[in-house]
C-alpha cells in the first residue's frame, strides 16, 4: 500500500484509504460506484464523469487451463453479470 501527502495532498494506490480519505473529507475522490454507495457518499458530475475500469484475473500462463481456475474464473463472471447494477450504476 503507498500512501503519501504531498503538498497537502493525499495519494494511495489503496481503494479502501481512497474511501477512507473521501469520506472523511480529503477531497473528491474517484471510486467504484458500489464502494461509494456503501459509504453513502454523494455521486458528482455523474452525467459529465463516466469512467470503467476492467475486471482483471491474473494467474500465471500454465495455471490458466487448471480446472480450478476456470471455475473461478466462472464464479467471478457471475458474480459479476448477477451484480452488474451495483457496479455501473444507471
Amino acid at each position: 500500500m503507498c500512501q503519501q501527502f504531498v503538498g497537502g495532498q493525499f495519494s494511495s494506490t489503496n481503494v479502501f484509504a481512497q474511501l477512507e480519505a473521501t469520506a472523511q473529507g480529503a477531497g473528491i475522490g474517484v471510486l467504484p460506484a458500489f464502494l461509494a454507495q456503501r459509504a453513502q457518499l454523494r455521486r458528482l458530475l455523474a452525467d459529465e464523469i463516466d469512467i470503467r475500469l476492467p475486471i482483471t484475473l491474473a494467474v500465471r500462463r500454465e495455471a490458466v487451463t487448471h480446472p480450478a481456475v476456470r471455475a473461478l474464473s466462472a464464479a467471478l463472471r457471475q458474480e459479476v453479470a448477477e451484480r452488474s447494477a451495483e457496479l455501473i450504476p444507471g
